[in-house]
């Protein structure tokens, strides 16, 4: 929380924009540091929330994409923070977690669950942590986080659109 409040994630999403399309560096680590910040092992830490919130905010989405667009299928790292980091945005805290599925929605508008396929079929064969994020990622995505996610269903449709069960069993 911490650094949230001294503008990390602000920072993050502009030094991602400004660079992480033509710096694979900047790419894999921009992706790192957000799924951190979006992070959290307790079911309860409510703070996560108005992390991810904050993080959505300032762009986040839309660069962790724009930076698998760019080096995912290519570098195995950036694809596996890419997920990661794209699981953690869409993870709900809880049922109580009334924005969780305005964010997967917004992610699954920015493309993330194009970009999660193709970095796991880009390295099916050489990165079993791309396999592991990438399925997070995708149950992430796809979980009805509480009673009133009523596009839950669109999205796991998209997600079967987008051959996310494929990949899910190719990684089995």
């Amino acid at each position: 929380d911490a650094l949230m409040s001294e503008g990390a994630a602000k920072r993050v999403v502009a030094a991602m924009q400004a660079h992480a399309n033509d710096d694979v560096e900047v790419a894999c680590f921009g992706c790192a540091v957000i799924e951190s910040l979006a992070h959290s092992e307790n079911a309860a830490d409510a703070r996560a929330s108005e992390r991810r919130d904050a993080l959505m905010s300032e762009g986040a989405a839309k660069r962790v994409v724009a930076a698998m667009t760019a080096h995912a299928n290519d570098d195995a790292n950036v694809a596996r923070n890419g997920c990661g980091a794209i699981g953690s945005l869409a993870r709900g805290v809880n049922a109580a977690d009334a924005k969780a599925s305005e964010r997967c929605d917004a992610l699954m508008s920015e493309g993330a669950a194009k970009r999660v396929v193709a970095a796991m079929q880009a390295h099916a064969n050489d990165d079993a942590k791309v396999a592991h994020a990438g399925c997070a990622a995708i149950a992430s995505l796809a979980r009805s986080v509480n009673a009133v996610d009523a596009k839950a269903s669109e999205r796991r449709d998209a997600l079967m659109s987008e051959g996310a069960a494929k990949r899910v069993v190719a990684a089995m």
